[in-house]
């Protein structure tokens, strides 16, 4: 499938049965399809890394933190462009723990970063300017206002969610299709849930809110009890 649009029309004709006709004769209409379609992306990038993204930030000299893409759910590697080496993930208590209050004002070239929401902080603090290439994983995002067109302009279905992928998200078209259908009578719970669970085996279940705060921003090496000091940050 090429587009979003092949997408909905396969997934009209094989699964919901309901291609014939003109879209005021068809039980679904296609505004509704599309954002289903437009959730089934974002839920199965919710779950697991299909979007990949590469971006920039341009580091200023004395400035410790930066705003980021809060599309970006998972940082896979960060590098400045002056060093060879990729910047180590770490979090604010681990900072403070291994540097004390004074990892606020340490200045250096980074060799770690936290991530914070839609924050990225430096340490030690950058003395020069520079470019920082993030490789991530994004979450997919699209305006709750007219979920028309993807906020992202360079999101491309076909080159973006790889076509493996193409008919599990079919199954959340459908779930969303028959658990919230437009006309009640078509209502169907039982095939609802049936739907919910094959993409479920596809794409896993949703992580809570707190597990994904643990899992992206919180590094494995972060929890200081039952480390060796070797990895204490100097």
């Amino acid at each position: 499938m090429k587009t979003i649009a092949d997408l909905i029309a396969t997934a009209r004709r094989d699964v919901l049965k309901d291609d014939k006709g003109t879209d005021n004769e068809r039980l679904w209409k296609e505004a509704s399809l599309l954002n289903f379609a437009y959730e089934a992306i974002a839920e199965a990038c919710a779950r697991v890394p299909l979007l990949k993204r590469i971006s920039h930030v341009a580091v200023v000299a004395n400035t410790a933190e930066y705003k980021i893409n809060n599309a970006i759910r998972q940082i896979n590697l960060a590098k400045l462009d002056s060093v060879t080496y990729e910047l180590q993930q770490t979090t604010f208590e681990r900072l403070s723990i291994d540097c004390g209050s004074a990892w606020r004002t340490r200045k250096g070239t980074p060799t770690h970063y936290v991530k914070r929401g839609n924050k990225i902080t430096l340490f030690p603090m950058p003395i020069a300017n520079d470019t920082l290439v993030i490789s991530s994983s994004n979450n997919f995002i699209y305006p709750p206002e007219t979920k028309a067109t993807p906020p992202d302009v360079t999101f491309n279905f076909a080159e973006d969610i790889d076509e493996k992928y193409h008919a599990g998200l079919m199954n959340w078209i459908a779930y969303k299709c028959f658990q919230f259908p437009e006309d009640i009578e078509l209502t169907n719970h039982a095939r609802a849930f049936d739907h919910l669970k094959l993409f479920n085996e596809e794409f896993g279940i949703k992580h809570t809110a707190l597990h994904e705060q643990f899992d992206h921003e919180t590094p494995m090496y972060a929890v200081v009890k039952s480390r060796p000091r070797r990895n204490r940050i100097r």
